[in-house]
């Protein structure tokens, strides 16, 4: 999982400690190799994005992933992570988990 995202952004900062929990760094130990790219105010690398298929333009973070063998298998491209400041670890764990599982891409404020 590589997350683009920025120190000034709360929702980037939010998603980065929810990914630190320990609920979710105990399922994703073994499982998950995570990378920051830092896209400063959208003036630093954008070629990076661009050349993994990410698009920004609808706000950070955004992440892609990709499974054992380095296929992409998917994005949040559609902004299913920006609003990451209103979800809880609880939210993101079972976000990363459907990753995992190979279900799709959903938005984890669908979580309860």
């Amino acid at each position: 999982m590589i997350t683009f995202g920025a120190n000034w952004c709360m929702d980037c900062r939010t998603l980065y400690y929810n990914l630190k929990t320990d609920d979710v760094m105990a399922y994703t130990d073994g499982v998950f190799r995570f990378a920051n790219v830092d896209v400063g105010k959208f003036n630093r690398n954008r070629d990076v994005a661009e050349e993994l298929g990410v698009d920004l333009a609808r706000g950070i973070p955004v992440a892609i992933f990709f499974d054992p063998a380095g296929n992409k298998i998917g994005t949040t491209n559609d902004g299913q992570l920006e609003p990451a400041r209103y979800y809880t670890s609880k939210q993101i764990l079972k976000f990363v988990r459907d990753i995992v599982e190979k279900s799709l891409i959903g938005s984890p404020d669908s979580v309860q």
